[in-house]
């Protein structure tokens, strides 16, 4: 169930991401934002990855304890 959560809240901050990366389109170039844009989601990419891991991990690790 925390593995749905992490991915619903990475959806929406990919979702700002986006929009973000719309309005700056306009402030500082295209070019410039598509950069910003990829950096953000790539750190958002292996965030979400470490994150999804660490609750497969720890489900787990309660499983083997409790049986």
């Amino acid at each position: 169930m925390k593995a749905m959560k992490y991915v619903l809240t990475v959806v929406l901050v990919l979702a700002a991401i986006i929009a973000a990366q719309m309005g700056l389109t306009g402030l500082i170039g295209f070019r410039t934002a598509e950069l910003m844009g990829k950096t953000a989601v790539t750190a958002l990419c292996l965030y979400a990855v470490i994150r999804v891991c660490q609750a497969f991990r720890v489900k787990r690790k309660a499983g083997k304890a409790q049986g």
